[in-house]
């Protein structure tokens, strides 16, 4: 029990810190007036908190856009290592918008970078996300991307507690 109370006050404690040392607002992309925050996620990285380092492991970054969604880069392995993904998940729990960043996937997993596997994921939470179904002929790079997106939503949890 006093192990669990000190757990929840480390978290909260790096969640303060984590808000206070963000960056200050950028510029999006096409000059548009997006305010994003980079997050600092390296308190979380070095997380006394064994589940909670094991979530930041494969965290690359997390920004806040205009106050109201999570982007959260997330590395994992597939079939091959270098698959890298960006899931972007509203303040709602849902997921607004997936980019493959990269892959080092055979030709089954090109399929993932097309944008048809990625609308799958658009408007679902974290236990519907973990209900899409597989890609015939890549089973090991669907359950990478699946693996990424289940640890952005676990590190968005953890964030926004």
């Amino acid at each position: 029990m006093k192990t669990r109370v000190l757990s929840v006050l480390l978290v909260i404690l790096m969640l303060a810190f984590t808000l206070v040392s963000c960056d200050g607002p950028e510029k999006g992309n096409g000059g548009d007036k997006q305010n994003i925050f980079n997050v600092d996620i390296s308190s979380f990285k070095n997380s006394e908190d064994d589940s909670v380092k094991a979530v930041f492991e494969s965290v690359n970054s997390v920004k806040l856009v205009n106050e109201s969604e999570y982007v959260v880069e997330v590395s994992a392995r597939g079939f091959n290592d270098g698959l890298v993904i960006r899931v972007t998940i509203g303040q709602d729990g849902r997921i607004s918008d997936v980019k493959t960043v990269s892959h080092n996937e055979t030709l089954g997993g090109e399929q993932l970078g097309d944008g048809k596997y990625n609308a799958s994921f658009i408007g679902k939470n974290h236990a519907e996300a973990e209900t899409v179904d597989t890609v015939a002929g890549s089973t090991m790079t669907t359950k990478g991307y699946k693996n990424a997106i289940k640890v952005a939503f676990e590190a968005f949890e953890i964030i926004t507690k």
